[in-house]
């Protein structure tokens, strides 16, 4: 399933997999919209179950990959990073996924974003 930004995606997924100084940083709020997102695309039928359940095991084989080589950094929910992202809703009026997914790339000092999925360290 191809959307703007994939490649550009798909290439850091790569860089992170093979340890080439890059960290992915995502919410763990963001893996369920991605599961959620899939989901609804499946239930308008805009998605086949083949490509539904194609895309849900791609994400996880590549987290999988990414995690042996110690990324990607899944940012957990907490207090803090939550009343940090009210602050970017009500600054920035945007949803609260994408304000929690920008708080959570604050909180590491992330370098580079995308809103897509994750957001990338540039680890030097």
């Amino acid at each position: 399933m191809a959307e703007p930004g994939t490649p550009s995606l798909d290439h850091l997924f790569s860089m992170a997999k093979e340890k080439r100084h890059v960290e992915i940083v995502f919410s763990a709020w963001n893996v369920g919209e991605l599961i959620g997102t899939l989901d609804r695309r499946r239930e308008q039928k805009r998605l086949s179950e083949a490509e539904y359940s194609s895309a849900i095991q791609t994400f996880s084989n590549e987290t999988l990959q990414m995690t042996e080589h110690g990324s990607p950094r899944i940012m957990l929910v907490t207090g803090k990073l939550l009343t940090a992202s009210w602050r970017i809703i009500t600054r920035e009026h945007i949803y609260q996924a994408d304000a929690l997914q920008i708080a959570s790339c604050k909180e590491r000092n992330v370098t580079s974003f995308s809103a897509q999925i994750a957001c990338f360290a540039m680890l030097r």
